[in-house]
């Protein structure tokens, strides 16, 4: 398993170490555990975050996988170079090793997370369900505002554009009045 003791190092670079994360997927979940660590951030906008494994999950990277593997919908495997197809497996494979299944970190997000946080997710997200955002909405000791953008799938930058506004709200909000570096996990 990856150790996320070097994200502040990574992530950071500006004197007063304050940042306003912005991650989707799993940089969403880099995200919360770097703000539940009681690291300084003043706000998180999470899209398509994961805080547990779901069945959906695997399943959808499992054929997303063979897709590859297979060259299937739109040559996948075609569309992706030597590093990009080592990216795409070395993040597959942690994901369906059976080990990581048990994964899971809402004990990672009690209280610690006190900064205001947006959670996006899509109801069409073939990775992760509505579940995801409840259970960080029950977990998170901040403010919390969810948004469940109807017709989007785990890319809810692009399959939602029209909905980009509570993302730039929130940044807005969370940067007014401070300077602040926004790092874009991804």
């Amino acid at each position: 398993m990856t150790r996320l003791s070097c994200a502040p190092e990574l992530l950071f670079s500006s004197r007063d170490r304050k940042a306003d994360p912005v991650g989707h997927s799993d940089g969403a979940s880099i995200a919360l555990i770097h703000a539940g660590a009681g690291h300084a951030v003043r706000g998180i906008a999470a899209m398509a975050p994961h805080v547990f494994i779901e069945p959906i999950c695997l399943t959808s990277i499992a054929k997303a996988k063979a897709d590859v593997r297979n060259d299937g919908p739109a040559g996948a495997a075609r569309a992706l170079s030597s590093d990009a197809r080592k990216t795409f497996y070395g993040w597959a494979d942690v994901w369906l090793d059976p080990q990581f299944e048990r994964w899971d970190h809402p004990r990672r997000l009690p209280a610690e997370v006190r900064c205001p946080l947006l959670a996006i997710q899509g109801r069409d997200d073939e990775y992760g369900t509505m579940a995801q955002l409840d259970e960080i909405e029950r977990r998170v000791a901040g403010p919390c505002e969810l948004v469940k953008l109807p017709d989007a799938a785990t890319a809810v930058s692009r399959s939602a554009r029209r909905d980009a506004s509570a993302l730039v709200s929130f940044i807005g909000k969370s940067l007014s009045g401070n300077k602040s570096d926004v790092p874009v996990i991804s």
